[in-house]
């Protein structure tokens, strides 16, 4: 059964949701000290690298021979240029463009695309060392999303599994007016995460959290008034419980079982309380 426009917005904003909540919750992330111009810390250094993992895998396109549910295609990467339509940001945008199960989406609207725009930005360090590449004291360059992924992706394989972000890494140098031998960038990988993981995505990492929440409460101030509408109650023996009828036109099983999912979650607030970041820590590019 093919899975029509609403049915695909129901997968979208579920799996959205899931992705979102296994990244900001109290599980990886320290307690708030205060909601305004405060900054969040990780629990430890493996609850810092779990995150970037589970990022990646925000940040990467749905891939598969066959869409799943029937999913629009991404626009393909070019080389190693990437953009937010390479993300999930892309099926929330086709959220946006054409909501079919919440109403109000100016909010996620803003928010998808402030994130998307800071993605696609370049973080720069004046002075980085790299001596495995020969790079002393030099300017480097390179987009946010990329040298997240490539973090990501060094924290979660070995060194034999990073052939094409071996490459990657290759072409931002080369960019960067460095130049290394293919055979030689092993050592390399080391030392770029030891400047882009423990430092750069660290200090990031307040600002990625606040993208991320501030999406996920977005996503349930869209649903708001779409759980209120299909709340209802069955009966079992002499108690009731709380159900929910699905939006009209959801028609594939697998969608009907995710909107309820969706909407039980809706009895608690997203785990993460609103806030925002304390503008020191917003300063480095």
């Amino acid at each position: 059964m093919a899975y029509s426009d609403i049915d695909q917005e129901v997968v979208i904003l579920k799996a959205a949701t899931e992705m979102l909540q296994g990244m900001v919750n109290h599980s990886l992330l320290m307690p708030l000290s205060q909601v305004e111009d405060t900054n969040v810390q990780f629990k430890t250094d493996t609850a810092a690298t779990l995150f970037n993992i589970l990022l990646v895998d925000f940040l990467s396109p749905v891939t598969g021979k066959d869409r799943p549910y029937d999913l629009r295609r991404q626009p393909e990467e070019q080389g190693f240029v990437k953009t937010a339509d390479t993300t999930f940001l892309f099926y929330l945008r086709q959220v946006i463009a054409n909501p079919l199960t919440g109403h109000d989406v100016t909010s996620l609207k803003h928010h998808v695309e402030a994130f998307a725009s800071w993605l696609e930005d370049s973080s720069h360090i004046e002075r980085m060392n790299l001596p495995s590449a020969q790079m002393t004291e030099a300017p480097f360059a390179i987009q946010r999303m990329r040298y997240l992924k490539l973090c990501g992706n060094i924290a979660k394989h070995s060194f034999a599994r990073l052939g094409k972000d071996q490459a990657n890494l290759l072409d931002a140098l080369a960019t960067n007016g460095v130049t290394v031998k293919e055979g030689h960038i092993t050592p390399v990988l080391e030392e770029f995460f030891a400047w882009f993981h423990h430092d750069l995505f660290l200090y990031h990492a307040s600002t990625i959290v606040e993208f991320l929440n501030n999406i996920r409460w977005a996503i349930y101030d869209y649903l708001r008034l779409a759980h209120l509408l299909s709340e209802t109650e069955i009966e079992v023996g002499t108690y009731k419980f709380p159900s929910y009828n699905p939006p009209p036109g959801v028609s594939h099983d697998l969608a009907k079982e995710l909107w309820w999912g969706m909407m039980w979650q809706h009895h608690r607030k997203p785990f993460f309380p609103r806030f925002s970041v304390d503008p020191i820590m917003k300063r480095r590019s």
